[in-house]
């Protein structure tokens, strides 16, 4: 079988092909571990149907059977391909811009119907995991202005009184000790004193010719080369600890390389220790500037650390949800929203319409991550209206049949909950409410039976599997997406098929229509467990027989047989029909007061 695979990246900035062959490569090791008689092999090649446009010729990464040509395979394989939208928006939100954002939504549900459903222990993790992270960055700032105004304090103690200009504080000199630097962390007089000093520091930087006759030029020298020394030292705190968390990787790649990182690492090192040195030595009145140094390595590490800590966490987490979630169209953001979806859209539909392996693909799957889940959500949403819509036209856009061949939406460290409250938190207008978030048409489409991967094609819909940590602060697990109507309805039929629900006589809501995998996840072994599904074994492999993995949902159909424990049963040669799942699921009439009113019936 021909199986065509989309992956779609979530947030933070990616790299090109970053996702696509860390999908294959980890699904090829998933298919070697299943142990079915044959070894695998993941193989870069490029698409039989090439573009006019150079730049849309992109690469595939094929997951095929060892020793069978990847150009040609004659068995089963596996055609990774990548949805690539992080160029789109990436630098465009502001880390002020954001935060000014999140405090705003934090408040709007006091003046608005927006709610946000989910365990109530899950939403204290997200929310403390938040406000720990923020704060850590806070914190290392705060810190390294107090540590460098304790420095600053040291120098002034070296110069005479008579020097200092007059808005210079009058400090105590009681000697140089390192641990009394951070014991000021918890005196209130220190943070005062400390936002006088750095006044000061700002003023004499101000003032070139002040900060000259101040200090002298030795001294403003030898604070230079502390700055230089104690950023450089920062700088292979960095690059040594990169190298001893990937030593594997530069082995795997490529020795010399190693080796030379080492050096160049070694070199700087001792470039930003002549720097200290200097600072170390350079006379001030008669004494050394010394130590002071130290205080400047901490205070600039702990600068460096907060101000980049802060504005990854805040900008690149919470940037492309802000951007995303714009429903204002005079925004420039919306602009960008849109390009988006376009990209994935297309991404999506030239895999399932313009047969890149030669031949259409048998089956297509679309496994998203983050933020991806949501603009693939949109994106199949945008693909089924078109199909839809055209299906009478002799030239459809999406013909049926091609539409048909999706079979399966992987999503994993979804934020589909959360952004479906960031965008009814904004009061759509109707029109805009049906047209993003129509829980109707959800039904319509999708389906957690597993069954429906026996099916010829997705008459039966198409199979909604989402994995999701505990830990992971971005994720959550699917419990709004229900609907009433079973897959190949029409959205036109709901007011019926409520009608025909509520003919059990008690309160019901819509069926679910995604499974949920959960697991806690792998913290604190991970501080951030939000990028690290697809190197789980949990992710790829069915843990018991009731369980499903992510490989048996995209090798459903094909003949390939496993003989590990708790693996899936071959599926069958013939497809049959599965039967239609439920349209409902009984609530208590307690549970329905937690449920808006269009939700429930009876």
């Amino acid at each position: 079988m021909r199986i065509g695979i989309v992956a779609v990246h979530g947030v933070l900035p990616q790299v090109r092909y970053g996702l696509q062959d860390q999908v294959a490569t980890a699904l090829c090791n998933a298919l070697i571990t299943q142990k079915n008689g044959k070894n695998w092999a993941m193989t870069v090649v490029l698409p039989r149907n090439r573009s006019p446009v150079v730049s849309d010729v992109s690469t595939i990464s094929r997951v095929h059977v060892a020793g069978d040509s990847a150009d040609s395979p004659s068995e089963d394989f596996f055609d990774v391909h990548e949805a690539f939208w992080s160029p789109l928006d990436k630098g465009k939100a502001t880390f002020v811009k954001v935060l000014v954002w999140i405090v705003t939504t934090i408040f709007l549900p006091f003046n608005d119907f927006a709610r946000y459903r989910e365990q109530f222990l899950k939403i204290c993790w997200d929310l403390a995991y938040t406000g720990v992270a923020i704060l850590l960055g806070v914190v290392a700032l705060l810190i390294a202005a107090l540590v460098a105004a304790e420095a600053m304090r040291d120098v002034l103690c070296l110069i005479p009184s008579s020097s200092l200009p007059s808005q210079a504080p009058r400090v105590a000199c009681p000697g140089f000790d390192f641990l009394h630097a951070f014991g000021l962390v918890f005196r209130a007089d220190a943070w005062r004193d400390a936002f006088g000093l750095l006044v000061t520091t700002i003023a004499l930087l101000l003032s070139p010719l002040t900060l000259l006759q101040t200090f002298g030029e030795s001294a403003i020298v030898g604070l230079a080369c502390g700055f230089a020394g104690a950023y450089l030292l920062w700088q292979v705190v960095r690059a040594t600890a990169f190298i001893l968390f990937n030593i594997p990787e530069f082995m795997r790649r490529d020795g010399v390389q190693l080796f030379s990182r080492i050096c160049w690492t070694v070199a700087l090192g001792l470039l930003a220790y002549l720097f200290l040195r200097i600072e170390w030595y350079t006379p001030v009145n008669g004494q050394n500037l010394g130590a002071i140094g130290v205080l400047l390595v901490v205070a600039v590490g702990l600068f460096n650390f907060g101000r980049s800590y802060l504005a990854w966490f805040v900008t690149n987490f919470f940037g492309d949800v802000q951007i995303y979630t714009t429903r204002d169209q005079n925004s420039d953001f919306f602009a960008l929203r849109e390009q988006i979806l376009a990209k994935v859209a297309s991404a999506i539909s030239n895999v399932v319409s313009d047969a890149p392996a030669g031949q259409p693909y048998d089956r297509v799957y679309v496994l998203a991550h983050s933020l991806g889940s949501t603009i693939s959500m949109d994106a199949l949403l945008r693909l089924y209206d078109i199909q839809s819509a055209s299906a009478t036209l002799a030239n459809s856009p999406l013909p049926a049949a091609d539409w048909k061949r999706i079979r399966g939406f992987v999503t994993f460290g979804t934020s589909l909950e959360k952004t479906k409250y960031f965008f009814n938190a904004w009061n759509p207008t109707p029109s805009q409410d049906w047209e993003q978030w129509n829980s109707a048409i959800y039904g319509a489409i999708f389906t957690q039976e597993k069954n429906a991967l026996e099916a010829p094609d997705n008459s039966s819909g198409i199979y909604w599997l989402n994995n999701w940590f505990f830990s992971d602060f971005v994720s959550d697990g699917i419990c709004t997406y229900r609907s009433f109507l079973l897959p190949g309805e029409r959205v036109s039929q709901n007011p019926a098929a409520m009608r025909l629900a509520a003919a059990a006589g008690r309160p019901v809501i819509g069926r679910l229509v995604a499974a949920n995998r959960e697991r806690f996840g792998p913290f604190p072994r991970y501080p951030q467990t939000h990028t690290h599904y697809i190197d789980s074994d949990w992710f790829w492999q069915p843990q018991s027989p009731e369980d499903t993995g992510v490989v048996d949902v995209v090798t459903s159909g094909t003949t390939l047989t496993w003989t590990q424990p708790h693996a899936r049963a071959a599926v069958g040669a013939v497809p049959r029909v599965p039967p239609p799942p439920s349209r409902s699921e009984s609530i208590s009439p307690w549970a329905a007061k937690f449920h808006k009113a269009w939700e429930v019936v009876n």
